[in-house]
């Protein structure tokens, strides 16, 4: 149902590109070092790229309508894959005709990319809405084991057993790594090295780190809570009491000093890749450390295997995009929306032909009551009732 909702009205597909402009200066109550003191020198053209947005977004927010941007001419901006000679012999400023129109293409690219959620990207959208408010705690939830067509894979599309809601791990597994990183590019301009993704285990951070590696689109740092224990200490274990086992539990996963977790000390946006309940209490002590000046995002956290009392502990991240089945048992081929800013809960239907059809609304997120009411009041057309009679 969802997969079908995606690929009508949002274009989810293999062609998907987002790289839209986020800069965290001013924003959660930092000050913008690009605007302090002397200008520095773009290092590379990656990092000209990123000053250039940073410039964009600045006249954007001064009102300004009419901008010139000039970069190196025939410069590379690794946006399109060519296997066309380098040789460099006619042109402008000795640059070949074809190289000049390659390198205008993608910056015109780049720049398309930027002002992608003019247009279109509703969950973009929603967080631009949280960013420009200065939440710095936000949940995003967009379902489960959708292609986002980031990456491609030969691997066999068939379901098999071990994952979530009828989506093989494998699926599940490559869908969360191409949600986060559309987050990781969606950020790309407070640096690579500011920004942290971090996965439940250390053998989903390994692949993380293998298929991103040499992109420079997905620089970013990749950690992982629980790391997996390659040297099993075969030694008896001692007796130890409740609190010593929760940190023993929550300490588990990073090699600091103290054997603690901690995101790194210049970590600006901190992406955690689908929690479980397990993980939420680490994820909240970490949030207590660095305080309200690093950004936090949960990305599809496992809610269905939380109970009341776990999820509590996500009141503190406020929910800037939501797209997700309704649970199917109480509300079979609906789903629930929310964007922010906008208040509205919503509950659709997917009838098996058109569009979705609202069939209620909450000012908060909807529970199982909630769901199973409206599904049961519900008012199905008669024609809609043929047609689905017809093809069932």
């Amino acid at each position: 149902v969802l997969c079908c909702f995606l690929a009508q009205c949002h274009g989810f597909g293999p062609s998907l590109s987002v790289l839209p402009p986020m800069v965290l200066g001013n924003l959660l109550g930092k000050n913008n070092p690009s605007n302090q003191g002397e200008p520095t020198l773009p290092r590379d053209v990656k990092d000209a790229v990123s000053k250039c947005r940073e410039s964009v977004q600045s006249a954007l927010s001064d009102r300004l309508s009419r901008m010139e941007v000039e970069l190196p001419v025939g410069a590379s901006f690794g946006v399109e894959q060519s296997s066309q000679s380098k040789k460099q012999d006619v042109g402008a400023d000795g640059v070949s005709l074809e190289v000049l129109q390659q390198s205008n293409r993608e910056l015109c690219r780049i720049f398309v990319d930027m002002f992608g959620p003019v247009g279109g990207g509703e969950y973009l959208l929603g967080v631009h809405g949280g960013i420009s408010d200065r939440l710095s705690r936000m949940e995003v939830e967009l379902p489960v084991g959708a292609s986002f067509g980031v990456e491609k894979s030969s691997q066999s599309k068939k379901q098999t057993e071990g994952g979530v809601d009828g989506v093989s791990l494998e699926v599940l597994q490559q869908s969360n790594r191409e949600l986060c990183r559309i987050f990781v590019d969606m950020f790309g301009p407070v640096g690579g090295e500011n920004i942290c993704s971090v996965f439940m285990e250390e053998s989903m951070a390994d692949v993380a780190r293998k298929k991103w590696k040499g992109d420079s689109s997905a620089y970013c740092q990749i950690a992982s809570l629980n790391k997996s224990k390659q040297k099993k200490n075969k030694a008896k274990k001692k007796n130890m009491g409740f609190a010593a086992k929760l940190n023993s539990e929550l300490g588990s996963a990073t090699g600091s000093s103290s054997g603690k977790f901690a995101l790194p000390a210049n970590c600006e946006v901190a992406l955690f890749v689908a929690p479980g309940p397990r993980e939420l209490p680490l994820i909240e002590s970490l949030c207590a450390d660095v305080g309200m000046g690093t950004l936090v995002i949960i990305l599809n956290a496992r809610r269905e295997q939380m109970d009341a009392t776990t999820q509590t502990m996500l009141l503190e991240f406020t929910p800037v995009f939501h797209l997700a089945a309704a649970p199917q048992d109480a509300a079979p081929n609906c789903l629930v929306y929310h964007a922010y800013p906008n208040p509205t809960w919503l509950l659709a239907r997917k009838p098996k032909v058109g569009q979705p059809k609202v069939i209620g609304s909450s000012d908060v997120r909807f529970d199982r009551d909630d769901v199973t009411d409206l599904f049961e009041k519900m008012d199905v057309g008669d024609v809609e009732v043929a047609v689905e009679g017809v093809l069932n």
